[in-house]
């Protein structure tokens, strides 16, 4: 059972962090889709730019607004975890879109399971690292 302190604090984290990943997943799929389509760049290629920019957006919804207290005073160390922690949910999202495009699905299908499943990695994993 969860102490009650915690799941207070806990959700008003979750939401405020669901919100920062919507916008950071707007910029993802946006930038996703320019280089693909427009640029013609490759999938996994494509896939990693973008996502490297959503956790960039992430990162800095994530200090000023989403989380109060950190474990981490120092800021550069404090992105140096958090782009580890983007880096695991990053090969995480690309062997989603590859194996996804590997069995024929559009690309943005396998994008979108990639990002719910990355969203609850990732939140779990800065909370559980990097902030209280």
């Amino acid at each position: 059972m969860t102490p009650p302190g915690l799941a207070h604090a806990l959700l008003p984290q979750l939401l405020r962090y669901g919100v920062a990943s919507a916008i950071a997943l707007a910029v993802d799929v946006g930038t996703l889709v320019l280089l693909k389509t427009v640029f013609g760049l490759p999938v996994l290629w494509a896939n990693t730019v973008s996502f490297s920019l959503g956790v960039i957006v992430t990162f800095i919804l994530s200090r000023t607004w989403v989380f109060q207290a950190r474990k981490i005073a120092n800021p550069v160390a404090e992105f140096a975890v958090f782009a580890i922690v983007g880096v695991t949910g990053l090969i995480l999202n690309d062997a989603i879109v590859w194996g996804g495009t590997a069995l024929g699905w559009y690309y943005l299908l396998p994008k979108a399971i990639a990002a719910g499943v990355g969203f609850f990695w990732n939140f779990l994993l800065r909370r559980w690292l990097i902030y209280r």
